[in-house]
This record gives structure tokens, C-alpha cells and sequence, in this order.
């Protein structure tokens, strides 16, 4: 599972991604996912950091397991809350 976010949400997440992946050629989209690079010609690259934060009012959204594979998740039910830390893993 991928991440998925409210339309506005992905939207503001997207074009403020492509403006600090400027410097890479575009790839074309594959399904869903739009925002895609050619990086086959760098043997270096630079991506932006990318966090969430997520409050009361925050639409419905999916955070994918796939974004969760290097970090341990806590789940604190009785107090409303849920926790990442990078696991290394």
C-alpha cells in the first residue's frame, strides 16, 4: 500500500516536491503515481526531505506501509496517539 492524501493535500505536497526536483529531467507518470524522474544519467542525486504532520483536523488520508518499512510505528490507543521512529530495519 502506498501513501494516499486528500486531493489538496497531494496537490500542495506534489508541486512543492517537482519545484526541488527541478533540476531533473521528468519521467513519464506511471498509474498513479505522477510525480516520476529520470535519474539513469546521475550517479548522484538530491531528494527533498518530505515529513508529515498530522493534527484533529487533518482529512482522511492512507499512510502506506510501504513509506513505513524503516520505522517502527507505536499505536498509543488509550491516549489518541500514534508514533514513528526511524528502526533501521
Amino acid at each position: 500500500m502506498i501513501t494516499r492524501l486528500p486531493p489538496a493535500a497531494y496537490s500542495a505536497l506534489s508541486a512543492a516536491f517537482k519545484k526541488g526536483m527541478k533540476k531533473y529531467p521528468a519521467a513519464s507518470a506511471f498509474s498513479i503515481l505522477d510525480t516520476c524522474y529520470d535519474l539513469s544519467n546521475y550517479t548522484s542525486i538530491s531528494i527533498p526531505t518530505v515529513s508529515f504532520t498530522f493534527d484533529d483536523a487533518a482529512d482522511n488520508g492512507i499512510f502506506g506501509n510501504t513509506q513505513q518499512l524503516a520505522f517502527e510505528v507505536v499505536y498509543d490507543v488509550a491516549g489518541g496517539k500514534l508514533g514513528f521512529a526511524a528502526a533501521g530495519c
